[in-house]
């Protein structure tokens, strides 16, 4: 295929139109046959050498990276990679972008944005966990180097958690209803939609709905290098929830 080609800085002349190897797409990639591509500031930028200048006395680059370069484009669909699913532009279709990998060939590669679709069901909270009518939707958990699990969990009327700790911390994010928080030796907060609560690691505390309304937030967290993501307490009575100021 032919492509600009761009190995040296310098004036516009130092870019030049030659044969390229044609790309291949990878698993997560589509591959565009470029019909159309824009030149923007930036690549004007390091075609006349202002990468080199910044770059050159701290990283020692003294040639272009990358000897194409680009960003937006208009294309059509050529091919498309194995582990390409999700994909709402078969071949012989025509998406336009903006990518990483440099648009000005005949053929460029594209990285297909994940989507995991939902299959997990929605789970009752454990009795061991929780006081009241529990439900929960995951989001996601720990793959891979990541180690973030995140859930959406509805509490019925006065439901709440046990008392628990998280090695590593948690942020509750409050998506409708009203409910209450607390930490161990502390006053019973009034949490409501767009509040953001942020429990220490290893401090005690549960959090819930309040006795007249449903109440539904997202909870996330990180697990620990053996997989603990919580230490379960004791459950909170109900003397300890009847302290909640009245709504």
């Amino acid at each position: 295929m032919r492509a600009v080609i761009h190995d040296r800085y310098g004036p516009p002349e130092v870019l030049r139109v030659a044969e390229a190897k044609r790309p291949v797409p990878k698993d997560n990639e589509v591959l565009v046959a470029v019909y159309a591509s824009t030149v923007t500031r930036g690549d004007a930028m390091l075609v006349r050498s202002a990468e080199y200048r910044f770059a050159c006395p701290f990283t020692g680059i003294r040639r272009p990276r990358r000897t194409s370069f680009g960003t937006e484009f208009a294309g059509t669909v050529a091919d498309v990679g194995a582990a390409v699913t999700e994909f709402r532009c078969p071949r012989g279709q025509h998406p336009t972008g903006s990518l990483s990998r440099p648009p000005q060939a005949k053929t460029t590669g594209v990285t297909a944005m994940q989507i995991t679709r939902n299959s997990i069901a929605t789970a009752p909270g454990p009795s061991e966990w929780f006081t009241g009518a529990v439900y929960i939707d995951t989001v996601t958990t720990p793959s891979g180097e990541s180690r973030l699990a995140a859930s959406s969990v509805h509490f019925t009327p006065g439901a709440r958690t046990a008392w628990h700790t998280h090695p590593n911390g948690q942020t509750i994010y409050v998506i409708e209803g009203i409910g209450f928080a607390q930490q161990r030796g502390g006053p019973i907060e009034v949490i409501r939609p767009g509040d953001r609560i942020f429990f220490e690691p290893g401090e005690d505390h549960w959090h819930g709905a309040s006795p007249n309304r449903f109440m539904t937030h997202l909870a996330m967290l990180e697990v620990d290098e053996a997989g603990t993501s919580a230490t379960w307490g004791v459950h909170v009575s109900d003397e300890e929830y009847g302290a909640a100021p009245g709504m």
